[in-house]
This record gives C-alpha cells, structure tokens and sequence, in this order.
C-alpha cells in the first residue's frame, strides 16, 4: 500500500497501516501520521500536545 506526502507528494509505501502510526517522509524526512486507511491519508504529525494548543488559542 501506498500514501502521498502531504509535503512533497512522494510516495510512501506502508506494510501494515494502522490510523496513528507515525511514518517518516523518506525525500523531505518531515513527519507524518496515518489519520485515515481507506484511502490511506497522512498528515503533519503534531509537535506540541493538543492541550497545549487549546490553552494558547483559548488566550488569544
């Protein structure tokens, strides 16, 4: 099975997907997450806590 990077849209072959595995992007090495199998879709991998972005918005 195959994703797009959502960065460089290079080709990332997956043996076993599950939603949550982290993968890195072999030509733009930027990180990513499995959000959705069918069709397989990645997204940036989060670097702060969501409850931490919560607390910064919430402020502004």
């Amino acid at each position: 099975m195959f994703a797009s990077c959502p960065n460089c849209c290079t080709n990332i072959k997956l043996e076993r997907p599950e939603i949550g595995q982290k993968v890195v992007c072999p030509d733009c090495f930027k990180n990513l997450v499995i959000v959705w199998l069918f069709p397989i879709e990645l997204d940036f991998e989060q670097t702060k806590p969501v409850s931490d972005q919560i607390k910064y918005f919430s402020k502004n």
